[in-house]
């Protein structure tokens, strides 16, 4: 997906929130998302960087009528600040179920940030190939909970 589709994607997002009174947090600067990849040490793609440009996740009391929060670029380096050298984070989380029930991450990969969103609950599994498709499916209503049907074994309801 084309930036501009993607900054249109994230607009619409945004718009959604808004309209059912979400707080929303303001865009993040070219400056704070290579501030963010420096302090992961990690590359982001290009997806994730136009998220958080335009949308920035919801404000940190902000849910939807499903208890889903996606998050901002603050609550990311959060979640990473708590965590030890010795137990490191192998992916990004981006949006989380019922005070993190479960969460839905970016995997990371040799320094680099996946496209495709995955859930982490455990276990990891592959929910949407890429964030653009998962906020499209998001915004159309679709149900982005896991179902494990047995264990270790998840699939998409």
């Amino acid at each position: 997906m084309r930036v501009t589709q993607m900054s249109e994607l994230c607009l619409r997002l945004r718009e959604r929130w808004v309209s059912r009174g979400i707080p929303v947090n303001a865009g993040a600067s070219a400056e704070t998302i290579a501030r963010l990849e420096e302090r992961l040490g990690v590359c982001l793609p290009e997806a994730l960087k136009v998220y958080l440009r335009v949308v920035n996740g919801m404000a940190p009391t902000g849910w939807d009528g499903d208890m889903m929060s996606f998050w901002g670029d603050q609550k990311i380096l959060d979640e990473f600040s708590s965590r030890s050298s010795k137990d490191p984070y192998v992916f990004v989380p981006i949006a989380d179920y019922s005070i993190d029930a479960w969460a839905w991450v970016m995997p990371i990969n040799g320094g680099r940030v996946s496209d495709a969103v995955h859930t982490f609950g455990p276990p990891l599994a592959q929910c949407r190939s890429s964030l653009s498709e998962f906020i499209e499916s998001y915004l159309a209503g679709e149900n982005l909970e896991p179902v494990i049907l047995e264990a270790g074994v998840v699939t998409w309801r």
